[in-house]
């Protein structure tokens, strides 16, 4: 039956799933994994796409498998018994949409299917694709999952635009040592030292498209127009017609800011911070920047602390990526991104509950760029804020079009705080221990 259009809203059912386990038979009889979701359970920000959701899924769970009891099965049985029953399932348990995996092992033409079903209607969408053996299995899952995104119809997304903000609860670093850097990869990087944090607050989201777009019908600032983007060579090239509202690819509210340069980010901090009744953390004038220290309101953090948030802080787990050493479970990079970055939160955060901090987009840090500034700093490793001098700023995470090796947490890039570049955007932090959550976007 063809699938019904259905907004990309309810793509949320396939988050916080239950996965079903294998069972061996006879490698001519069929097989299938299934997934299960209790919709009243999720947030505005887990009703995020479709196609990533299910991505993400087969992605983090490694293996397919099959409990008969979970959906009250007998095998072997027909495609067609197993989703009546998926169905009666997904009913008895109130549940809208399902996703499972019929694997027709029929010697050399053997075939993985993909079906989600709607218990609802009762209809579903389904893409395949063909493997060879069992050990095949696995390289045949993302073909198929990608069939059935073409396949699966969808409406446009005034659903998700209708809830135009991220809720968020900011969370609290707690402060400590941490060895910063490290002595293999990038003489940059080096060497690795201990380095002290205060206690501060982070967004646990990148800033959004439709947040920055509020300071700027609000305030009336004025950015112009031209970015830079990466072409087929991957080679820095200026566009002068694209800006945060056009950064070369398709936008929603919800996807991370870029095309936004050092200073942009840090008159949006100001601009929040007197909105919300805060203290403006910068003083800019023609002659540059003064970071007003006391001040409590937001503004970006220093390249130490967003490695030490980064690495967890003082949860910190030693993952080479934010989160996992496995880059597909935490990070939109180049293999998985689609060409663009993808709506904040959409992977797996790190363990104090961060998104995105490797890889989406780059994120703009305050101190300036220093080469060398790990070996020449030795004896100042208490809340350290970068060089005093020096023309470009760090930037960190790495993005939607970067190979893994630039999203590792210790990685450092910088460039002219001036850039705008459509890989790059940025997060928040406040200080103190009692800066409290911001809950109210």
């Amino acid at each position: 039956m063809k699938a019904k259009r259905l907004p990309i809203f309810f793509g949320i059912v396939m988050m916080c799933v239950t996965m079903l386990s294998f069972r061996v038979v006879r490698p001519t009889e069929p097989l299938f994994f299934g997934l299960w979701s209790d919709t009243e359970s999720l947030t505005d920000l887990q009703k995020t796409s479709l196609e990533r959701i299910i991505k993400q899924t087969i992605e983090v769970q490694g293996e397919l498998s099959l409990k008969e009891e979970k959906a009250g099965l007998k095998m072997p049985a027909s495609l067609k018994e197993v989703k009546s029953r998926l169905y009666e399932t997904l009913r008895k348990q109130k549940v809208r949409y399902g996703l499972f995996g019929w694997l027709e092992a029929e010697g050399k033409s053997s075939r993985l299917r993909i079906f989600i079903l709607d218990s609802d209607t009762e209809t579903e969408a389904d893409g395949a694709a063909d493997y060879r053996t069992r050990s095949d299995i696995f390289t045949a899952v993302m073909p198929a999952v990608e069939n059935l995104i073409d396949r699966w119809q969808t409406t446009d997304n005034s659903e998700v635009a209708a809830s135009d903000y991220v809720p968020r609860e900011w969370v609290r670093i707690g402060g400590g040592f941490f060895k910063m850097g490290e002595n293999y990869h990038k003489q940059d990087n080096q060497p690795q030292h201990e380095v002290y944090i205060d206690d501060f607050w982070m967004d646990p989201y990148e800033v959004t498209v439709r947040e920055f777009r509020e300071f700027v019908e609000e305030t009336g600032y004025y950015m112009g127009k031209g970015a830079f983007i990466h072409n087929a060579q991957m080679r820095m090239v200026f566009e002068k017609e694209l800006d945060f509202g056009n950064p070369g690819y398709q936008i929603t509210d919800r996807q991370p800011v870029s095309c936004v340069s050092w200073i942009d980010a840090l008159h949006y901090c100001n601009w929040k911070s007197t909105a919300r009744g805060l203290t403006p953390c910068y003083e800019i004038t023609d002659a540059g920047v003064r970071w007003i220290r006391e001040a409590d309101g937001y503004r970006l953090p220093t390249e130490a602390e967003w490695e030490y948030a980064a690495s967890g802080g003082e949860l910190m787990r030693k993952n080479v990526f934010s989160g996992s050493d496995y880059i597909g479970t935490v990070a939109v990079y180049s293999a998985n991104s689609g060409g663009k970055p993808a709506t904040v939160g959409s992977l797996k955060p790190n363990e104090l509950g961060l998104y995105d901090m490797s890889g989406n987009v780059f994120e703009w840090c305050w101190d300036i760029y220093g080469e060398t500034f790990y070996g020449e700093s030795s004896s100042n490793q208490n809340n350290p804020t970068g060089p005093k001098e020096g023309a470009f700023r760090v930037y960190r995470g790495g993005s939607w079009l970067s190979p893994p090796m630039i999203c590792l947490v210790f990685n450092r890039l910088s460039n002219n705080p001036q850039l705008r570049s459509n890989l790059v955007g940025f997060r928040l932090v406040r200080s103190g221990p009692a800066a409290g959550f911001d809950v109210s976007r």
